[in-house]
């Protein structure tokens, strides 16, 4: 998580995530699964519609690709 402080340290992060100088790292927990995961996205849809999500139901959107690394198996059912 990053957090800015005050304006300048959030317009200055901005620029960093705009022109994709920051390697953004994610955990994720699962007991089974794909190493890569391609679908496209698209900002959620109204009747619901949330402007901060984002979906990969329908058609249409830009392609996304996100590539992850097993570091653990779960025994769990």
């Amino acid at each position: 998580m990053v957090v800015a402080k005050n304006d300048e340290s959030h317009r200055r992060l901005a620029k960093q995530f705009s022109s994709r100088e920051v390697h953004k790292t994610y955990s994720r927990w699962s007991t089974a699964g794909p190493s890569r995961i391609a679908a496209p996205f698209k900002p959620h849809q109204p009747p619901l519609q949330k402007r901060t999500r984002m979906t990969t139901k329908g058609f249409g959107g830009r392609d996304a690709v996100t590539h992850y690394v097993v570091k653990r198996k779960l025994d769990a059912p």
